[in-house]
């Protein structure tokens, strides 16, 4: 079959009638221009408002004005559960003891870190500095607490960090060091080198006099966006929740509020309505549980109160741990379980517990347990039916204060005054054994 070839004499007709065309009528540019203004769509006249700003409204844009220069992004870094080593063939997993371990050796000697890289035990270096793709980074919120460059976060927030970062509201970061934390109530200080004219100290408030059913804003980066105000309304008060890290001790007279909190407010400032703090965001209820650092709000938000923080954020500065005061004692946690109080395992020698006659079921010379110890069942006549009791009861006491200890010894029921004394940083710790 042969071939159809194109028309090229027909296609050359065309193209010298369009060309002759072209060339004798002239097209009215201004008209057609006209006619498709007419007919394409255009941006619409905007409205005059006649109204001013609703008197709520009013307020909750100069409350946020007023209130966002003190509230920062806090970006953190840390070290993936696997890591990739040079060399190493496949990646390294990395146990959660040694992971806390590492980050505690890197802080004080930063540098090339060693982890076991087989069964047989062999070891892998590799350099955190020039591996940044064994970090994951995050973020979180706070607020400046005063001039000199402290910053108030929640625990959760820098827990597992290897480096912070700081971007205060002027878009100016500032690396980042931890000055102090408290794992029982889930508080962090940090410390940036920031310029005392670059930093708005958050205006104080107080917890003690809220009442239900006021307003309360958030303020804080829910998912890196930063800046963003929620308001709500505070839902209850006087809630008892465990703290996320640490021993999951109780953190007591917590705020609940529904103000929308999602993972990234962590740390930031509850304000009331006159723009002064009343507590830091640190969880929300999520899948019928309380989870710090995960899930998405569902109208249940929780903060721990300012008067809490007012008075431990001062010692995170000055001592980088809080102060408590405690009896002396060391609880035998096991037996706590199946008992109605708290048994004491062990009196500190010269403590005040020790010198209020009290006694402990360890002999302190071969440090064995030969008897049962005595029962704390009540603190100045509330009752102690548990570690929990008591630690709420001891909780906001201060070093000096007298209280009256009532406990059973055998088939006996004693009481004694007792002077609290300040506890030592390692008193109070989540070891069996531990305790007030």
């Amino acid at each position: 079959m042969r071939k159809r070839s194109l028309p090229y004499g027909l296609l050359a007709a065309v193209g010298v009638f369009c060309f002759a065309a072209g060339s004798i009528v002239t097209p009215d540019f201004a008209r057609l221009g006209t006619l498709f203004a007419k007919s394409a769509a255009s941006p619409r006249p905007v409205s005059e408002r006649t109204m001013p700003l609703a008197q709520a409204e009013q307020a909750a844009v100069e409350l946020f004005e007023r209130a966002s220069p003190s509230v920062v992004f806090i970006a953190t870094s840390h070290l993936k559960k696997e890591v990739r080593i040079p060399g190493e063939r496949w990646p390294v997993p990395i146990a959660e003891e040694l992971h806390r371990d590492l980050r505690r050796r890197w802080h004080d000697d930063p540098g090339p870190i060693a982890v076991p890289a087989g069964e047989d035990g062999r070891l892998a270096t590799f350099d955190p500095l020039a591996t940044p793709e064994n970090f994951a980074w995050d973020s979180g919120s706070g607020f400046v607490w005063d001039e000199s460059g402290h910053i108030v976060t929640n625990y959760h927030v820098v827990e597992q960090a290897w480096d912070m970062v700081v971007r205060l509201p002027d878009l100016s970061d500032w690396p980042a060091r931890l000055v102090g934390h408290d794992e029982d109530k889930d508080l962090a200080v940090l410390h940036i080198a920031a310029p005392g004219e670059r930093l708005h100290p958050i205006a104080i408030g107080s917890s003690g006099h809220l009442r239900v059913g006021q307003k309360a804003y958030s303020i804080g980066n829910p998912f890196g966006l930063s800046s963003t105000l929620t308001e709500g309304i505070i839902s209850a008060l006087g809630r008892t929740i465990r703290s996320g890290t640490g021993a999951g001790r109780i953190i007591q007279d917590v705020i609940q509020t529904d103000a929308a909190i999602n993972p990234g407010n962590s740390g930031g400032p509850l304000l009331d309505s006159a723009g002064r703090l009343i507590g830091v965001t640190t969880a929300i209820v999520s899948d019928d549980a309380v989870d710090p650092a995960h899930g998405l709000a569902v109208g249940i938000g929780f903060a721990v109160p300012v008067d809490t923080m007012n008075r431990i954020v001062p010692d995170l500065i000055n001592f980088g741990r809080p102060s408590r005061a405690g009896l002396g004692v060391r609880v035998q946690s096991e037996l706590n379980n199946r008992i109605e109080g708290v048994m004491i395992a062990f009196v500190v020698p010269d403590s005040p517990a020790d010198r209020a006659g009290l006694r402990g079921g360890m002999d302190p010379d071969t440090l064995r347990f030969d008897r049962l110890g005595d029962i704390i069942t009540a603190i100045d006549g509330e009752p102690v039916r548990n570690f929990d009791d008591l630690y709420r009861l001891l909780d906001s006491r201060a070093a000096g204060d007298l209280v009256e200890v009532t406990y059973r010894r055998g088939a006996e029921t004693l009481a004694a005054r007792v002077e609290l004394t300040l506890l030592p940083p390692d008193e109070g710790e989540p070891d069996e054994g531990s305790g007030p």
